[in-house]
């Protein structure tokens, strides 16, 4: 990556960090404004990394979305706590000293978030404290700040992920084959903070996982509970008996063994 400087010799350089699911007229016009990169969630901490080490002076401008820029900032100001060699094993060219020099000049739009990540508030951080405080608890980076926070304290025990799409769906298949390796009747569950068009590729994949250890002789029985909870105003609610889903209270349910 190439992080081009600023024409302008009285003030630092700059440079726009964009999803890359933002409408292409934005992407033009942050271009038009200063220098602009495209990120993907699970290359967003590496691309801010990379542009400090090769420009230390820049300042750093992530948008769109909100709550993905404020948990980047926390997600940032977590591993300025981290040892030097834990930092170098995320990016070699990083310190310490180097993150927290980098905290003033990332600044993120405060005013845009997702549609679909605004489901995951305050309703339902508490209900899964309530209800489900021994699951593994998944979170994307687009998650509101309090289930960023509940997610980062289970990724701290062992008990959660916080990631893109692609890391989330590899930390549930991990989980769900050291439970196989084990080989002993076991119950997991995963609660879900991200996009639910996420989980046919989870139900999809540990439902492969689950059938091919269905047909080894002699294994144990591991059952999988897919939790995926929203706000209570974001549900539309069908009588319809021939529904494959679950639903109770503000959750749908897959259970699968």
């Amino acid at each position: 990556m190439k992080v081009i400087h600023s024409t302008s010799s009285s003030s630092p350089p700059s440079l726009h960090v964009i999803y890359i699911n933002t409408k292409l007229e934005t992407k033009a016009y942050a271009h038009e404004l200063v220098p602009t990169i495209t990120c993907t969630s699970s290359n967003l901490v590496q691309t801010i990394l990379q542009a400090f080490a090769q420009v230390p002076d820049l300042n750093i401008w992530y948008g769109p979305d909100s709550y993905m820029g404020a948990n980047i900032k926390e997600l940032f100001q977590q591993m300025a706590k981290m040892t030097d060699e834990e930092i170098a094993e995320i990016h070699p060219e990083h310190s310490g000293d180097s993150i927290r020099s980098l905290l003033p000049p990332l600044h993120f739009f405060q005013y845009v978030t997702c549609i679909v990540h605004h489901l995951f508030g305050h309703e339902v951080v508490e209900k899964i404290k309530e209800m489900h405080c021994d699951a593994f608890l998944i979170a994307h980076l687009e998650v509101p700040g309090e289930m960023f926070s509940s997610a980062m304290e289970a990724k701290r025990r062992g008990m959660g992920v916080v990631d893109s799409t692609q890391n989330i769906l590899d930390f549930i298949k991990e989980r769900l084959q050291e439970a196989l390796d084990r080989n002993v009747n076991d119950h997991l569950q995963f609660v879900l903070g991200t996009e639910s068009g996420m989980v046919t590729s989870i139900v999809a994949a540990v439902g492969g996982l689950l059938g091919s250890a269905a047909n080894s002789s002699g294994a144990a029985k591991v059952s999988v509970e897919i939790v995926f909870p929203v706000s209570s105003d974001s549900i539309s609610r069908t009588s319809s008996s021939l529904s494959p889903v679950k639903v109770e209270m503000s959750y749908f349910l897959w259970y699968l063994e």
